[in-house]
């Protein structure tokens, strides 16, 4: 799903993966269907474990031009009432995890 957010002040196209495995310092999401491998920091690592150990279908935002991961991005209010009908499909999103 392709979003608008803002960091930093600035306005990003994003898109939001679901974070299948971490490796190391490579994240792979699962981006409508595609795995994505994206390097991160020893630091985002860390906090993207935390957040799947607490929502294992958390969906993340992610800058596909500069292949980073937005973790202090703000979504939009409107978009985040849409996604809460998103858990009713957890199944169906930890079966893409696999």
């Amino acid at each position: 799903m392709k979003i608008t957010v803002e960091q930093n002040g600035k306005q990003m196209d994003a898109v939001l993966g679901l974070i299948k495995e971490i490796r190391g310092e490579t994240v792979v999401f699962s981006i409508i269907g595609k795995e994505v491998a994206v390097n991160a920091a020893g630091s985002t690592v860390n906090n993207l474990r935390k957040i799947i150990e607490e929502n294992e279908t958390a969906l993340i935002p992610i800058h596909m031009e500069t292949k980073s991961i937005l973790l202090e991005a703000k979504v939009p209010e409107n978009l985040l009432d849409e996604l809460a009908g998103t858990g009713e499909n957890q199944d169906q999103m930890l079966e893409e995890r696999k």
